[in-house]
């Protein structure tokens, strides 16, 4: 038997993914009946059906799961030639693109001239965001991350550095109610991070700490948060290197031992033999090291 072509089980995987034509017409850019057309010329080629189609659903069939796991295969193989020969033919100077969270890249504008003149002669774009990037794919080059280091074998981490969280109010907001930095969390206007609904540290020690606070705001930025707290609205939680760094607030109390986060950097293992990539790295590591207790809040 012959292939099946590349189109048609890009197709398949697009639909099995999304679990819908609709929605993985929206995904694509595709319509559903292009679609349709590549799923169909798959299952000829096949000879079966690859989905149940239910009045509101679609479900894989038991070919249709085999069909997965090699579809799977062939993609991340498809992935690693486009990656691998996008390296190749890439310019010598071009972006290295870095992705962190909102706090992490404030840090490194904060520290942008020394981080250049480690890094050498390198455009560099920052791209801020909690979310999931995929480096098999270069949505960025290299990515900081908290907490915990990826398990993938396509990707390689080092910590870099132990990030600590406090609480900081502003001079003028303990000055206006009397208190002082030691006088703790009892009766502060809180200005919280989280929902109520997630379950990391940050939620926790909020949750925990809410019978004794008022809270008086929620924002999920931690720039905004920063913000707030400088313009007196209250007490918030921030990674210290930006409440420390920032002559306008206090901490209140040391940094909360539950709240430390180790932070990795991570790169595609093929992107480490890049040696603009590799450099910028390196800087990114030796930058934090030299900040290492900023960072850790000492």
């Amino acid at each position: 038997m012959t292939a099946a072509p590349w189109d048609d089980i890009r197709a398949f995987l697009a639909v099995a993914d999304a679990g819908s034509f609709a929605k993985a017409a929206r995904a694509t850019k595709l319509s559903e009946a292009t679609l349709g057309r590549h799923v169909k010329a798959l299952e000829r080629h096949l000879g079966a059906p690859l989905f149940d189609r239910l009045p509101n659903a679609l479900r894989l069939t038991g070919l249709g799961r085999e069909a997965l796991e090699g579809a799977r295969a062939m993609e991340a193989g498809a992935v690693t030639l486009e990656r691998r020969a996008q390296i190749a033919r890439a310019p010598a100077r071009r972006p290295v693109v870095i992705s962190s969270v909102n706090s992490i890249a404030w840090f490194l504008v904060r520290h942008m001239p020394a981080l250049k003149r480690e890094a050498g002669d390198v455009l560099l774009t920052l791209t801020p965001t909690r979310k999931p990037v995929n480096l098999a794919r270069r949505e960025a080059d290299i990515a900081l991350r908290m907490l915990d280091l990826p398990d993938a074998p396509d990707l390689a981490g080092r910590k870099v550095a132990v990030v600590a969280n406090a609480l900081y109010a502003s001079h003028g907001y303990l000055a206006a109610r009397r208190r002082r930095p030691s006088d703790g969390v009892d009766g502060l206007d809180f200005i919280a991070r989280e929902t109520g609904s997630e379950t990391s540290p940050q939620a926790k020690f909020s949750a925990d700490i809410a019978p004794r606070v008022r809270t008086v705001l929620r924002v999920s930025e931690t720039v905004l948060r920063h913000q707030a707290a400088v313009d007196g609205l209250g007490a918030t939680l921030l990674p210290c290197h930006l409440g420390d760094g920032d002559a306008r607030l206090v901490r209140i109390g040391e940094p909360i031992p539950e709240l430390l986060e180790d932070m990795y950097l991570i790169v595609h293992r093929d992107m480490r033999r890049v040696a603009l990539v590799r450099g910028v790295a390196d800087a990114l590591a030796r930058l934090f090291r030299r900040h290492a207790k900023a960072l850790a809040g000492r």
